[in-house]
């Protein structure tokens, strides 16, 4: 009980939750301002063969997120690429120079992933040169919206969803699932990319986050994808 009541919990109801072993801390992603607009987005550009940009990050939890939404986008036939800035050459988040390499070569929908929340010139060149927008950030919104189609970020001061500490490779998970009706399929699918990007971005490991990396942990003891496959046994670790 000292370990939980270290987390925060305190009563036995919070407790059965917390142990739980059934999806139950998984919220219907549709609580998400603007997510039906995005998942909607996504897939009529997919389904138009529109040629469609997944912009992420660096760090962990931006190549995770990177990988999940292009992975996904690839299995209904989407026409894809992924961009991840230079760590070292573009710093973190969406630039102008970026935003105009991507107009240059000839991308129609930018989808954002784990960064975009503030980023409203770019937004603003992207409208102005007829490039759509989805963001999908779990970063501090500000009090100002980028211009987009579609802003998911449980951050947003009109979000009402229970789970405000998901990472952004849980946000681009919420975004997959309202894309489609089986939530399980998709975590069987996904769930070790989660639990990685949850992880290394040292979100709290309550609610829906404990329940998603526990199924990502899962995955990667028994059939890891050949890339952390690779890191496992780098680390010493084999995998079951």
């Amino acid at each position: 009980m000292d370990i939980l009541s270290r987390r925060g919990i305190t009563t036995p109801a919070q407790a059965e939750d917390f142990l739980a072993e059934t999806p139950k801390c998984t919220y219907d992603p549709s609580l998400m301002p603007d997510l039906p607009q995005a998942a909607e987005t996504l897939l009529a550009a997919a389904e138009e063969g529109k040629h469609i940009c997944i912009y992420g990050d660096y760090d962990a939890d931006g190549v995770t997120s990177t990988a999940l939404l292009t992975s996904y986008l690839e299995t209904v036939g989407a026409n894809v690429a992924y961009y991840i800035p230079s760590r070292l050459k573009e710093g973190y988040g969406l630039s102008l120079e970026a935003a105009e390499r991507i107009v240059n070569e000839g991308f129609q929908l930018v989808i954002t992933v784990d960064n975009g929340i503030s980023a409203i010139e770019e937004a603003a060149y992207f409208k102005e040169h007829g490039v759509d927008m989805v963001i999908t950030d779990h970063h501090k919104a500000g009090p100002v919206l980028p211009d987009a189609i579609a802003v998911v970020d449980p951050h947003r001061e009109d979000d009402e969803s229970p789970e405000k500490e998901l990472a952004g490779v849980g946000v681009a998970m919420k975004l997959v699932c309202a894309c489609e009706p089986d939530d399980e399929a998709m975590l069987r699918r996904y769930a070790d990319l989660v639990a990685v990007g949850t992880v290394a971005d040292v979100m709290p490991l309550v609610g829906e986050n404990r329940y998603l990396v526990r199924r990502g942990l899962e995955m990667l003891a028994k059939t890891p994808r050949p890339g952390f496959a690779a890191m496992l046994r780098e680390a010493g670790v084999a995998p079951a």
